[in-house]
């Protein structure tokens, strides 16, 4: 019975290890046959191992097969799998496979319209990349510069802690703006009661939105009503319209052109009014001091008792007349009379005529008989 266990562990261990070859298609015993072989010569492999992986475009396409050491040279062997051919200008780059150190091929596919490189072919570069030993060297370069820039400058450093640690001491002890702030409670609360106004503030803003929104109020209106709109659009326009002339005419003012160019800007003008005004000031003083006609009439009480006395009976005469009494009221407003004098005055006229008309017979006859006296 033991023995019959043990045969079949054993069948089962040499099974798994050929189904391990078999689905590990990077394998030397079923995965040959799926590859092709391409060369690589570099100056150093920088560890790179038999039996490592190779990368076309980040993706595993093979392994390692054989490394060597050609006099300078160092000449590898890789496989790919047949489904990814590569280019006569495609690269290979020996790089760092991970930080815990290893190698890794790196291929480039080439240019597209490139020849495709025949099986056994020599890939036409080929570069090492940075390992694990230069990042670690540019580490430690990078580490002895900061540390130079400490050095250099430990007591800037030293100052500015202090100055932190004096400024973090003042805002403990509640001196300055952040130190009331922080530790002053009348001071908290007045900027919590702040803040609540602030977002009561806002609530309100909001409260207006919505009733923009909704079409509330004039603004409301200014912002929906397009009519309403485009009467003010309008207004600004007139009122642009308006400053626009108004802005003309102040420059022809300046430029002394009309009426009131001419009285800003012409000195002759300016001297003339300003005489006219003197004269004017001069009769005003006149009439104050009651010279001169006018200053009586102003002036004296008589004068302008007499006057009133002519405007009152001017006023009589005219009711009189309006209202019909006297010959004058019915000249002007009895019909039959104004009749009559029409009448009056055609004959008349028609008198003055025929007087005309006879006037040279009676002087032909005044001399002819003259002439025989």
């Amino acid at each position: 019975m033991e023995r019959t266990v043990g045969v079949f562990f054993f069948v089962g261990i040499l099974a798994l290890g050929m189904l391990s070859f078999w689905v590990d298609d990077e394998g030397l015993i079923f995965g040959r046959k799926d590859r092709v072989i391409y060369l690589a010569v570099f100056e150093s492999v920088e560890g790179l191992r038999e039996g490592d992986p190779v990368y076309l475009q980040g993706y595993m396409v093979g392994r390692i097969e054989e490394i060597k050491v050609i006099g300078a040279e160092v000449e590898v062997t890789f496989n790919v799998k047949k489904g990814y051919r590569l280019k006569k200008d495609s690269a290979a780059v020996i790089g760092l496979a991970n930080l815990l150190g290893g190698s890794r091929l790196n291929l480039t596919a080439g240019t597209p319209g490139a020849e495709i490189l025949p099986p056994g072919g020599r890939v036409a570069k080929a570069t090492v990349g940075a390992g694990l030993s230069s990042i670690i060297e540019s580490a430690d370069a990078a580490l002895s510069e900061i540390k130079g820039v400490v050095a250099d400058s430990r007591e800037d450093i030293r100052d500015t802690i202090k100055h932190v640690k004096s400024v973090a001491q003042k805002i403990d002890e509640g001196e300055g703006t952040v130190g009331k702030l922080i530790n002053d409670p009348e001071l908290h609360d007045k900027l919590i009661l702040a803040v609540d106004e602030i977002k009561a503030g806002m609530e309100n803003f909001k409260e207006i939105s919505a009733k923009i929104k909704e079409g509330e109020g004039f603004l409301a209106k200014l912002v929906n009503d397009e009519q309403l709109f485009k009467d003010l659009t309008d207004t600004v326009a007139e009122i642009k319209a308006g400053m626009a002339n108004f802005r003309k005419i102040s420059d022809q003012i300046a430029e002394g052109k009309g009426t009131v160019g001419k009285l800003v800007m012409e000195e002759d003008i300016h001297k003339e009014l300003k005489g006219a005004l003197e004269t004017l000031r001069a009769f005003g003083e006149k009439i104050s001091e009651g010279k001169g006609t006018i200053a009586q009439l102003v002036n004296d009480p008589a004068v302008y008792e007499q006057l009133s006395e002519a405007i009152a009976t001017v006023n009589r005469v005219v009711k009189k007349i309006d209202s019909g009494e006297g010959t004058i009221a019915k000249l002007v407003n009895d019909p039959a009379l104004y009749d009559e004098a029409r009448k009056l005055f055609s004959g008349l006229g028609e008198a003055v005529e025929d007087a005309r008309e006879q006037a040279p017979i009676s002087a032909f006859s005044s001399v002819i008989f003259g002439a025989f006296q």
